[in-house]
């Protein structure tokens, strides 16, 4: 028997499908501009943005994937993955990007950011009994282990 996915998974799965696409609209910007990024010699460099955008777009459609087709790592991988999304933004944002806005007025964008993580954590956390364990190819037809 088929189990239904839950309405938050398509929402995560969607989400994550969202954020790979992001990256993957910030690494074609990239690629793009890539003679003014060269002729601007900025800091950090350009094959620095399109090695994040490259694996930021494939490790967020990877844990679409995984997630959508219940695999017993994909929230881990997926928590994990959001871990390093929101750290990776800030370290970024206050120590490569040179943002002259001082770190006192980012608060409420540290805020908000952290309680989207920790949303997507929770969201995972209540769709972990529907990804397969390690004992699912052994069941029979009625569900019975």
């Amino acid at each position: 028997m088929k189990h239904k996915r839950p309405f938050l998974m398509y929402v995560l799965v969607l989400d994550f499908i969202g954020a790979g696409l992001l990256a993957l609209l910030g690494l074609i910007g990239m690629l793009r501009s890539w003679n003014w990024y060269l002729t601007y010699a900025g800091f950090p460099p350009p094959v620095y943005a399109v090695f994040r955008g490259a694996f930021l777009f494939l490790a967020w459609l990877i844990a679409a994937v995984a997630l959508w087709k219940g695999a017993n790592w994909a929230v881990v991988y997926s928590g994990f993955l959001s871990v390093i999304n929101l750290l990776w933004f800030w370290g970024d944002r206050l120590l490569l990007t040179q943002n002259p806005v001082p770190f006192n007025r980012n608060g409420i964008s540290l805020v908000l950011s952290s309680l989207l993580t920790v949303m997507v954590l929770v969201s995972l956390h209540f769709v972990k009994p529907y990804m397969r364990g390690p004992d699912h190819a052994h069941s029979n037809s009625t569900g019975e282990k």
